[in-house]
């Protein structure tokens, strides 16, 4: 079946037609491809994001389900480099949650190490407002000017483009079926 096909079929999400900020739907979607293991650093752009994670928790622990275990370690680098431990010792996806600037440059060598080794991690990153992008704001990364920064941003950008580019066909056609995308995104990941 096409990632196209699936992504259009008729069921209908739970929470389909509910109110939700982009990042409830970050952790929703992870909740739900059973992520129980989260590694990151906190920091302003992606605090929206940690507010969404503790909502979910206290959530689930009023129903008495599970929550998202969350291991904060000295740095960014380390919640990668944890995360990628975690999912060589368990076989399943690594998840790592930074903020924007230093957080995203301080997980470059982890991702990279992922990348080369073919370990499963997924990187979640905060951004400055779409505003402040390229006005020197507080933890952005987006001086290409500074030659340490440059270098490592085009490590990222390497990172993010991906060997197989992805097809109009396969892109998510609406932020509705972003869970199903994310799903079989990660099946794929067990497939390699």
């Amino acid at each position: 079946m096409s990632l196209q096909t699936e992504l259009t079929s008729p069921s209908r999400h739970p929470l389909a037609g509910q109110t939700m900020t982009g990042a409830d739907m970050i952790i929703q979607v992870l909740a739900e491809q059973g992520v129980e293991v989260m590694f990151g650093y906190s920091g302003g752009a992606i605090l929206p994001t940690w507010d969404a994670l503790a909502r979910f928790n206290i959530d689930q622990e009023s129903k008495r389900r599970k929550p998202i275990e969350l291991v904060v370690p000295a740095n960014e680098q380390g919640a990668g480099f944890m995360a990628a431990g975690y999912a060589r010792a368990s076989g399943r996806v690594g998840v790592s949650m930074v903020t924007s600037g230093p957080g995203a440059t301080n997980s470059v060598t982890p991702i990279r190490d992922c990348m080369a080794d073919s370990v499963p991690i997924v990187l979640i990153c905060g951004q400055v407002p779409r505003h402040a992008i390229g006005t020197d704001a507080f933890q952005e990364a987006h001086d290409h000017h500074d030659p340490v920064l440059s270098v490592l941003l085009s490590h990222v950008q390497s990172l993010l483009h991906p060997v197989h580019p992805v097809s109009p066909a396969q892109r998510v056609p609406h932020v509705g079926q972003l869970s199903q995308y994310v799903e079989l995104k990660l099946r794929s990941f067990y497939r390699c």
